[in-house]
């Protein structure tokens, strides 16, 4: 059985739906479903949750924690995005914005 088109219940009723903005619930509803591009912008979404929380964090243990909880996040990503590249073939633009956003985010940190 294949799912409707547009079924967007996942976002309002799913496992991680209250953990979404309302912007990015907007941005992801109007994603198709079940394609892997989908779960490349969920994680990109959030990713920039967690730069976002470790810019304002103070206490250095949680730090280490998002430290942590971003490195599994582009780790998540780099396989979703080579998962995309098998599936439907090279997608550079998207490779390209990835490295660019991990080379910048290594430059503002010092790292």
């Amino acid at each position: 059985m294949t799912p409707k088109k547009k079924n967007t219940n996942a976002l309002k009723h799913g496992l991680y739906s209250r953990h979404y903005t309302d912007e990015e619930r907007k941005h992801l509803e109007q994603m198709p479903p079940l394609e892997s591009e989908h779960e490349i912008h969920m994680l990109r979404s959030t990713i920039d949750r967690i730069l976002s929380l470790i810019e304002q964090c103070e206490d250095e243990d949680r730090k280490l924690k998002l430290y942590s909880a971003l490195f599994l996040g582009t780790q998540r990503l780099s396989n979703a995005m080579r998962t995309q590249t098998l599936l439907v073939g090279d997608n550079k633009e998207l490779l390209t914005s990835f490295w660019e956003a991990v080379e910048l985010f290594r430059r503002e940190h010092k790292l």
